[in-house]
């Protein structure tokens, strides 16, 4: 089993929300129209992002996209609370 470093993984996860919620208000015109529900992940280096109707889908769409697992992302559904550090925002 791998180790996981606990800085390492706290410092990424903090990026990945800072700079998901940066992309998600700098792109809220073109996410407007998404239904709700739709959910969106963002790749936080580029701001590109993919959108499906639930969240494997959007995990699958991610990983060919942008490669498995080599990239952070962010993710969050249209029109539903976002769950972050244990509180809904």
């Amino acid at each position: 089993m791998q180790d996981i470093d606990e800085e390492r993984f706290e410092a990424q996860t903090e990026f990945a929300v800072r700079e998901g919620e940066r992309w998600r208000q700098q792109k809220r015109a073109e996410l407007e129209g998404l239904s709700v529900g739709t959910v969106v992940m963002f790749n936080v280096i580029s701001g590109e992002y993919v959108t499906a109707p639930n969240r494997l889908a959007a995990m699958d769409l991610f990983d060919q996209k942008f490669g498995a697992r080599n990239t952070l992302g962010f993710s969050f559904e249209v029109g539903r609370p976002v769950f972050i550090g244990g509180g809904i925002v």
